[in-house]
C-alpha cells in the first residue's frame, strides 16, 4: 500500500454521491431486491465512464492501490485500482442506473467505505461522470457503557454504523455492529477514525413501535433511536437511560376548596388536561370534604402540573377561577397558585397522596376580569387562555398574524401603480390568518386553533380584543392576552439532503447573468467576482431532530484545502442560533432600484434560487467565485441527521458554488 504525501490535485466536477451510515429495515423488500439483483444490466447502447480520486480522510493525502468497485446490487459492473496520484477510471457502466462505489484496502489498513449514487443519462456513445474525491479512513474502535439511573447496565441494545446502498442491499461484511461484553458492561464498535460517524441503536427493544427507553439528559426527546453523534470526534464514556414504563407515576391530589369562611365548596371541580392526563376531572369525597383527582406525571421531566378550578356559583355567590401549579423535582413537590385567596408558594414531600387547601376569591359585582394563565403550543399554534370569570367572545375580537412574509411589486408589473420602470418595491407584511375559538370550563377557558398549519421558522402573533364579562355584561380589553412566538413544527415536506444549495449571491451563476435586464429594459453588468458564500437549506430542515454538517474540503479556483468546520444546524429538534434565520428570495437585476421596508439581510436579491421562496441560510465563512466548467469552486461536506420519527442518515456530498 502506498500513501503518497503529494500536493493537492485538482478535483473533478462532482455529481452528488452519498456515503451513508444508516439503519435500514428491508424486511419487506428482500424479494424485490433479489429480483432486481438478478436482472441482466449489461449496458446496451451508450455507456458511462466514471472518474474520481481516492484520498485518506484524515490528511486528505492521495492514496494509491485502493480497489474501487462499482456494482448494482450484487452485480459487479467494473473495478479499478487507484493510481499513483489517487485517480481511477471505470468504463462501460450503464446510464441512469443506481450504483454503489465500494472502496476496499486489501491490506486492511483502511476500513471499507461505500458511496452510492446514480450514473447520468447521455446521448453520446460514451458519457463521462467526474465524481471528485472519495474518502477512506483508518479504523477506530470505541467503547462505552449504557446505564440506568441506578447504575444498572442496559445490555439489550444493538448499535449500528452501517453502510447504505443505492439498491438497499449492502453485503453484511460492510455493516459495522456493536458487541456487548457482559463482564465489563461495555459496548464496542469499530468505525472510521477520520470520517464523522454516528451510531444508532433502536430504543424499541420489544419491537412494538414505541421507544422503551429515553435518555436522562434529553427527557423531552421522543426519538425511537439512541443517537451518538460523531462519536469518532466526540467519544462518550457513559450514557444514562431510563425505562419509559417506569417513568410515569401518579399523585392523588386531595384539594380542600373553601369559601372565605373556610366552608367547603362542594360543587367545585378540579380539572387537568395535558400529555399524560386527558380531560381528567375530580370527584368529591363527602367524608373528608375534599375534591380528589389522580394525576399521571413523568418523574424525569419535571413538567409542571396545572390543576384548574373553573369559576363557579354556589349559594348565590360567584367564585373566580383559580389554578394550582404542582411541580415535581427530585423528592419534593413545589406548590404555587394563581388567583386564589392567599398566594400559595411552598414545598412539600413528593408522595402518592398530597393534600392542598385552597380558598377561592369571591367575584364581586365590580370585580375585574383577569387572565390567570395561558399556554401556546408552538407546533400547532393552539393558544389556550384561562380567565378569572366567565366570558364570551366578540366578533372579530381574535386576530392571528403570520409575521415576516414579503410581497414584491416590480416596476413593470402594472401601468397603474406609482412605481417607475427600473424601480421595484419589497414590503414586509403581517398576514392575517383564520382561526376557530371554543369556550369551555364554564366559559373560563378560551381555546383558539389556527385553520391552516403553521409554516416552520415563521413568527406568529395573537391579539385578543374586547371580551364580554358575562356576569357584568361589560366589554373588557385586557392588555396581557397577546403572544408572539416562532413556529417549531414538523414540516409536511420530508427533508431531502440534495436540496441544499451553495450561493455567493453575486448575480451570476454558471457563467451567466441571472437577471440580465432591469424592469426598465436596461442591461445589467454586475461584476463576476468572488463573494460571501452561504448555504441555503429548505425549511423542511426545521423538521429534523438533529442535523450536523462538517466542512471537509474546499476547492477554490481548482485549489484544494482541507477543512474541519463543524455546524450543528439542529439540536434536540430546535434550530441553532446561526441557522435560525429565514431568507426570502426576490431576484432583481443588479441595476434595479429597490425600495424596501424589510430587515437588512433577510431578503436576497442576486441569487440563483427561485423567486418568491423562503430558505434557511447559514454563512460558510468563505469568499469564492462561481463554479463553472472551466473553474472548480466547490465545498465537500459530511452530514448526519435524524428525523423526528427516528430515521437516521449520514454521508458526504459536494456542492458547487452558484
Amino acid at each position: 500500500m502506498k500513501v503518497l504525501r503529494t500536493g493537492a490535485i485538482g478535483l473533478l466536477a462532482s455529481l452528488l454521491l452519498t456515503a451513508c451510515i444508516e439503519v435500514e429495515d428491508n424486511n419487506n423488500n428482500n424479494d424485490i431486491v433479489n429480483a432486481i439483483n438478478e436482472l441482466d444490466i449489461t449496458p446496451v447502447g451508450p455507456t458511462i465512464t466514471l472518474r474520481g480520486a481516492v484520498r485518506e480522510a484524515g490528511t486528505v493525502s492521495v492514496l494509491a492501490g485502493i480497489t474501487v468497485t462499482v456494482s448494482a446490487g450484487t452485480t459487479e459492473l467494473g473495478k479499478a485500482l487507484s493510481s499513483e496520484d489517487g485517480t481511477f477510471e471505470i468504463s462501460g457502466l450503464p446510464t441512469s442506473s443506481a450504483i454503489d462505489i465500494v472502496l476496499t484496502d486489501e491490506s486492511g489498513e483502511f476500513l471499507t467505505n461505500v458511496y452510492s449514487g446514480e450514473t447520468p443519462h447521455t446521448q453520446s456513445s460514451v458519457g463521462y461522470q467526474d465524481i471528485g474525491v472519495l474518502l477512506i479512513s483508518e479504523p477506530l474502535t470505541v467503547s462505552f457503557e449504557i446505564l440506568t439511573s441506578n447504575n444498572s447496565p442496559v445490555p439489550d441494545l444493538q448499535f449500528t454504523s452501517s453502510l447504505y446502498s443505492a439498491s438497499g442491499s449492502i453485503a453484511p461484511e460492510y455493516r459495522s455492529e456493536s458487541t456487548y461484553d457482559e463482564t465489563t458492561g461495555l459496548y464496542s464498535i469499530t468505525i472510521p477514525k477520520s470520517i464523522n460517524t454516528s451510531l444508532y441503536a433502536s430504543l424499541d427493544v420489544d419491537g412494538d413501535g414505541e421507544a422503551d427507553y429515553r435518555r436522562e439528559d434529553s427527557p423531552y426527546s421522543d426519538a425511537t433511536n439512541l443517537y451518538l453523534q460523531d462519536i469518532n470526534q466526540y467519544p462518550v464514556d457513559t450514557v444514562y437511560l431510563y425505562a419509559l414504563d417506569e417513568a410515569l407515576s401518579q399523585i392523588e391530589f386531595r384539594l380542600s376548596i373553601l369559601d372565605n369562611d373556610f366552608n367547603p365548596l362542594t360543587t367545585a371541580k378540579v380539572m387537568i388536561d395535558d400529555e399524560n392526563n386527558e380531560e381528567v376531572v375530580s370527584s368529591y369525597d363527602e367524608a373528608s370534604g375534599q375534591h380528589v383527582i389522580t394525576v399521571n406525571y413523568d418523574r424525569y421531566s419535571n413538567d409542571q402540573l396545572r390543576l384548574v378550578i373553573p369559576s363557579l356559583e354556589e349559594n348565590g355567590v360567584m367564585y373566580e377561577s383559580a389554578i394550582i401549579y404542582a411541580t415535581p423535582y427530585d423528592d419534593t413537590l413545589r406548590i404555587n397558585s394563581s388567583n386564589a385567596n392567599g398566594y400559595l408558594n411552598y414545598e412539600t414531600d413528593l408522595a402518592e397522596q398530597v393534600n392542598i387547601p385552597v380558598e377561592l376569591r369571591e367575584g364581586f359585582p365590580d370585580a375585574e376580569l383577569e387572565l390567570i394563565a395561558e399556554h401556546i403550543d408552538t407546533e400547532t399554534g393552539v393558544y389556550t387562555l384561562y380567565y378569572s370569570h366567565p366570558i364570551s367572545v366578540q366578533d372579530n375580537a381574535i386576530s392571528f398574524y403570520q409575521l415576516g412574509s414579503y410581497s414584491v411589486v416590480r416596476g413593470n408589473d402594472s401601468d397603474t401603480d406609482l412605481l417607475l420602470d427600473g424601480s421595484s418595491q419589497v414590503s414586509q407584511l403581517q398576514r392575517l390568518q383564520e382561526t376557530s375559538a371554543v369556550l369551555s370550563l364554564g366559559n373560563t377557558r378560551l381555546t383558539i386553533t389556527p385553520t391552516d398549519p403553521l409554516l416552520p421558522t415563521f413568527n406568529y402573533k395573537y391579539n385578543i380584543g374586547f371580551l364580554n364579562l358575562i356576569d357584568q355584561q361589560l366589554l373588557v380589553d385586557l392588555y396581557n392576552d397577546t403572544v408572539d412566538f416562532k413556529a417549531s413544527i414538523t414540516s409536511d415536506t420530508a427533508f431531502d439532503i440534495s436540496e441544499l444549495v451553495l450561493d455567493n449571491n453575486n448575480y451570476w451563476t454558471q457563467g451567466e447573468i441571472i437577471t440580465p435586464f432591469n424592469t426598465a429594459g436596461e442591461s445589467a453588468s454586475p461584476f463576476n467576482g468572488r463573494d460571501s458564500v452561504y448555504l441555503y437549506l429548505p425549511l423542511s430542515a426545521s423538521s429534523l431532530q438533529y442535523f450536523t454538517l462538517t466542512k471537509r474540503i474546499v476547492t477554490s479556483q481548482g485549489t484544494v484545502t482541507g477543512e474541519n468546520d463543524f455546524y450543528e444546524i439542529v439540536r434536540d429538534g430546535e434550530l441553532n442560533y446561526y441557522s435560525n434565520s429565514t431568507a426570502y428570495i426576490a431576484n432583481f437585476a443588479y441595476n434595479e432600484n429597490i425600495i424596501s421596508s424589510y430587515d437588512y439581510g433577510r431578503v436576497v436579491t442576486g441569487s440563483s434560487l427561485d423567486d418568491d421562496t423562503y430558505w434557511l441560510r447559514v454563512s460558510m465563512s468563505e469568499y469564492m467565485y462561481d463554479n463553472t466548467d472551466s473553474s472548480q469552486n466547490t465545498i465537500q461536506f459530511e452530514y448526519a441527521y435524524e428525523t423526528k420519527d427516528g430515521q437516521f442518515e449520514t454521508g458526504a456530498l459536494t456542492l458547487p458554488v452558484n
